[in-house]
């Protein structure tokens, strides 16, 4: 389809043209090429949570405890639908 007839069509229905599909359920609708760029929100969560604990008063195996429980928690949804990629599954492990 042309790029005139898709204005076209939208002008007439009302309807803005998307730039990106987003996200269902949290798990995004349509992965781009780099499979590294599109999980990188898992990466920067497992961050944000471990810098967050490890500035709490909690002893050091409290805080092991702690982050292997929640943050192992975090990528195992998007596991169930998605293979992740090995570089950013060791990057986590690293981060652990």
């Amino acid at each position: 389809m042309s790029q005139a007839a898709s204005d076209s069509i939208c002008s007439t229905l009302r309807i803005p043209i998307a730039s990106t599909l987003g996200t269902y359920l949290g798990l995004p609708t349509c992965l781009p090429r780099s499979k590294s760029r599109a999980f990188a929100e898992i990466k920067d969560e497992v961050q944000r949570k471990v810098a967050s604990w490890k500035a709490k008063t909690l002893s050091q195996a409290g805080r092991t405890i702690l982050i292997q429980s929640v943050v192992t928690a975090l990528p195992s949804y998007f596991m169930s639908v998605f293979l992740l990629p090995k570089g950013l599954c060791h990057s986590i492990d690293s981060l652990l």
